[in-house]
């Protein structure tokens, strides 16, 4: 795995973590935190200063979500560390840091963001973003209320589209979409069982008053031959016998 060395700031001091100074310079964490801790006790009975100017304590999760101890080190608290690291590649990663803690305080003196300030600016940018995202849903749902609503809609499709509406703003399904469980016909398939056409059935259907929730529902459905929408009226089995009497008594039968 590449290794990579990511100085932060943490409580106004840039830090870098012990375990990715463990990790770079090939020691166990378990010696690092060890060798910290004697750090800290030196000073203590030396009296050179508060350890949190050398050594910021902390938790990191593991995998597993269990919680461990860690260190965030300062500048000096890392160079304290790792003077006792020998070594050509140790004496390598000590330049690479010194240039790291170096490039971050240019940064940090010319006025640029810190971690902190970056974090906040990312999760400020994805609470907008998740903000938008919901004002659109909701709009998409009252939309689909509104459509519910209109007087010349099928009832077959207003439980619909409140289902859909409600599923938008609960992130979900929350109300079951309801089973069709009626056959229906269209009007050139009843046209084919009495061999006439398709428009003379709509005529009859018109004419009679059969276009209503005992012979059948209303559909959207794209015109034949086109993209636009229309109303289609679907009949039920029980209006085809309508129609072939009234065909009858119109002599087509």
């Amino acid at each position: 795995m590449q290794q990579l060395i990511n100085i932060q700031t943490k409580e106004g001091q840039m830090v870098v973590s012990s375990r990715e100074v463990a990790a770079n310079f090939g020691k166990e964490h378990k010696n690092v935190l060890r060798d910290i801790g004697e750090i800290i006790s030196n000073a203590h009975s030396s009296k050179l200063g508060h350890e949190s100017n050398l050594f910021i304590e902390s938790t990191y999760r593991a995998g597993t979500g269990k919680a461990y101890k860690e260190y965030l080190l300062t500048r000096d608290g890392f160079s304290l560390l790792v003077m006792g690291f020998t070594g050509k590649e140790a004496l390598d990663w000590k330049l690479k840091y010194i240039e790291a803690f170096n490039k971050m305080e240019e940064r940090l003196l010319n006025g640029g963001p810190t971690d902190e300030v970056k974090l906040l600016n990312a999760k400020s940018r994805a609470m907008n973003a998740e903000a938008r995202l919901k004002t659109a849903d909701c709009k998409r749902a009252e939309l689909l209320y509104k459509l519910s609503q209109v007087d010349t809609l099928s009832k077959t499709y207003t439980p619909v589209l409140v289902a859909k509406a409600a599923d938008i703003v609960n992130g979900g399904e929350l109300i079951p979409l309801p089973k069709v469980t009626r056959k229906t016909y269209t009007a050139t398939e009843i046209a084919d069982v009495f061999d006439v056409s398709a428009n003379k059935i709509g005529r009859i259907a018109t004419k009679n008053g059969l276009k209503n929730e005992r012979y059948g529902e209303w559909y959207r459905d794209v015109a034949k031959g086109g993209k636009k929408e229309v109303d289609t009226f679907k009949y039920y089995e029980c209006a085809i016998p309508v129609f072939g009497e009234i065909l009858e008594q119109e002599g087509e039968q």
